[in-house]
C-alpha cells in the first residue's frame, strides 16, 4: 500500500481522494482467493 498523503495538512481535501482513484487504476486486480487465502 503505497498510498502516503497527510489529510490533516492537507490545503486541498480533494487531492486525497483523487490520488485514490489514480493509484487503483493503476495497480491490477487482486482476486478475493489472494487476500483471503484460500486453496493454494
Amino acid at each position: 500500500f503505497t498510498f502516503r498523503f497527510n489529510r490533516r495538512n492537507s490545503q486541498r481535501r480533494g487531492l486525497l481522494f483523487y490520488r485514490l482513484l489514480e493509484q487503483a487504476i493503476q495497480l491490477d486486480p487482486v482476486p478475493v482467493t489472494a487476500i483471503v487465502g484460500g486453496r493454494p
